[in-house]
């Protein structure tokens, strides 16, 4: 069964002092230029999306490619679409009729070797919308958007699970959860697919709160909702966006809740599909090289010089207790604030930022052991991994 709560419809328009040069539609770029300007507010276009099959054991991303029909083209340019499976498997899909500029879509057919949907949107562009998702005999869904001149679709597959979880919501089973994103960045609306049980169910989610970059990954935060009893209690559920500007791979990963009316609060993790998030799967988060460091002291908001006490803390000084994640230690000439040095001469215990290079140019964390400092002691760093899954 098939059970829509909710579409997002995005219409993107632009307003300017002068219009949009026209696209010349030749046989050489019909499909290439779907995504020009001039068809910002047309049923032509590109559409981009996800898939699931109603038990979850296929997802994907869509993309369907409605053409212009070319004048005195010797070509028929009938709509097309593909389907990638989180398997790999890519699927190819045709339709059975070509569309004009301006006409409004009802139930155009798509139909390919093991899949099938049909297709509509408005005249404008806007609303899209899917029926009679197959594949391979299964029931599914597809959910869409349109993109245009002003920024791509990001269409993101995933799974989530339920950990505090009663059998009516799929205990023990992994369940689809995937995303369409008007953009890879910057706040805005989301759209998700979500399964459960055997019920595909459409909702609305929202980003923002975003940051970075952190080296070259960008941070945003997610959330969002859908009822999946149609009686006003929904579950909820709010998460993190990392994905690079400059090149493809985005992973979303979160919790859920639900507060159920037998059974207590039931809950969940989601995470992108890992064939998505490959790309992001070799990048640094953290790196603290020093350079910036004047032994100043420790601050859970640093200013220049010092360190952030929220990653770094230090313990076996006599000026004070060890030192707690997100405690100050800053006050001028105490064993948290000796200042910089190349080691040469020194006594007095503490912390120091030593650079023994000349010119200096390579400056690292230390300390100077005496009787009543360092004698022991420890520095320590935390990372703390919220990604849901095992970091390597």
């Amino acid at each position: 069964m098939k059970k829509i709560i909710s579409m997002l419809a995005v219409a993107l328009s632009l307003t300017a002092c002068t219009s949009d040069p026209e696209v010349e539609l030749t046989d050489q770029n019909v499909v290439v230029n779907l995504s020009a300007p001039v068809f910002d507010q047309s049923s032509i276009g590109l559409y981009k999306g996800v898939f699931t099959t109603a038990n979850a054991k296929y997802r994907g991303t869509v993309e369907i490619r409605i053409p212009q029909q070319p004048e005195n083209s010797t070509h028929e340019y009938y709509p097309s679409a593909t389907i990638v499976l989180q398997t790999g498997k890519v699927l190819e899909l045709k339709a059975d009729q070509m569309i004009s500029q301006g006409q409004e879509i009802a139930d155009l057919q798509f139909s390919g070797a093991k899949a099938s949907f049909s297709f509509s949107v408005n005249a404008d562009g806007t609303e899209p919308s899917m029926a009679n998702e197959t594949y391979i005999g299964m029931e599914s869904g597809i959910v869409v958007l349109k993109q245009t001149s002003l920024g791509p679709v990001t269409p993101i597959t995933g799974t989530w699970t339920c950990d505090v979880c009663s059998p009516f919501m799929g205990s023990g089973q992994t369940q689809t959860f995937n995303m369409v994103s008007p953009a890879a960045g910057g706040s805005g609306a989301l759209v998700t697919q979500t399964t459960l049980e055997t019920t595909i169910y459409d909702g609305t989610g929202v980003q923002d709160s975003c940051d970075g970059p952190y080296l070259d990954v960008n941070r945003c935060k997610v959330s969002g909702s859908f009822d999946p009893f149609n009686n006003g209690n929904d579950l909820t559920w709010d998460g993190t966006h990392l994905y690079r500007e400059s090149a493809d791979g985005s992973l979303f990963f979160g919790n859920w809740s639900w507060q159920s009316n037998s059974n207590g609060v039931l809950s969940g993790s989601f995470v992108t599909d890992g064939v998505v998030a490959t790309t992001l799967g070799t990048s640094i988060f953290f790196r603290e090289d020093f350079q910036g460091f004047t032994g100043a002291g420790f601050a859970p908001a640093p200013t220049a010089g010092q360190l952030d006490s929220t990653r770094w803390i230090v313990g076996g000084l006599s000026d004070g207790a060890d030192l707690g994640y997100g405690d100050t230690a800053a006050t001028a000439d105490t064993d948290w604030t000796r200042g910089t040095s190349n080691g040469a001469g020194i006594v007095t215990g503490g912390v120091y930022a030593f650079d023994f290079t000349a010119p200096a140019t390579n400056r690292i964390l230390g300390a100077q052991a005496s009787v009543s400092d360092f004698d022991p002691g420890f520095f320590e760093y935390r990372v703390l991994n919220d990604t849901g899954a095992p970091l390597s």
